[in-house]
């Protein structure tokens, strides 16, 4: 069983946090080998032959990471027994890194509630603390609640100051609107499109601005189609990708 820490606290991992990223783990006999995933985060439980092993761990991440030890030789002995490893994780280099994005959890129908969820990631190596941003179109929707619950309501704008993010980590917010209907002062029909853009606030620091902002654009259907599909990267797709 092997188990790794991230060293947040850069005290060698004694107040350590679970890496809450997947882990990929080398195992080597010096007969056989292979790469083994964590299917627990960081955790790894595998059941191996009688034998001496090599076990090495590495980040899939464009930030460059320390273990400790750099690698773990293990010895399973015939029948049953357990054997535990713990590596501590350290980044070489403070990256932020911050990236949102919004998803519709059901279809927009006029004269309906719509629930939305809203998603931060922290892909940094340092804790950030996030402050998300929503513009939404208000003549045709009424802002209804959120979990957590809002830091501001503004005019078409919502806004969280969210709990601190360690890296890696990642927090959501539910979102419930209320829509119009055909009878509204201002009226909402079938094939409207509703324009959405949501925003996580970064710091100069921040190395890659292009995913801190994005737009969703739903357009309303009037009845329920349980066979309706819903592209939201754009009007039209490759033909390589047919299937996918």
């Amino acid at each position: 069983m092997a188990n790794a820490y991230f060293d947040i606290n850069q005290d060698n991992c004694q107040s350590g946090i679970e890496f809450e990223i997947p882990v990929t783990y080398y195992l080597d006999s010096g007969i056989q080998n292979g790469y083994l995933s964590s299917s627990d985060w960081a955790n790894l439980s595998y059941q191996v032959p009688a034998g001496t092993y090599t076990l090495e761990g590495s980040v899939n991440s464009e930030s460059e990471f320390l273990f400790q030890p750099n690698s773990a030789t293990i010895n399973f002995p015939a029948g049953d027994s357990t054997q535990s490893v713990e590596f501590c994780i350290s980044s070489l280099e403070n990256i932020e890194d911050l990236v949102i994005t919004i998803v519709p959890i059901e279809n927009a129908q006029a004269g309906f509630e719509v629930s939305y969820e809203i998603a931060v990631s922290n892909l940094g190596t340092v804790p950030l603390q996030p402050e998300v941003r929503l513009d939404f179109p208000e003549d045709l929707m009424d802002f209804i609640s959120s979990e957590p619950a809002t830091t501001s309501v503004q005019d078409g704008h919502l806004i969280w100051q969210l709990e601190p993010l360690n890296p890696f980590d990642k927090t959501s917010i539910q979102l419930n609107f209320q829509l119009n209907g055909p009878m509204d002062p201002f009226p909402l029909i079938g094939g409207e499109v509703l324009n959405f853009k949501a925003e996580v606030l970064s710091t100069e620091a921040e190395i890659n601005r292009s995913d801190n902002v994005i737009s969703l654009n739903q357009t309303v259907v009037n009845s329920f189609d349980p066979n309706q599909k819903a592209c939201l990267q754009g009007d039209i797709i490759r033909q390589d990708q047919l299937g996918n």
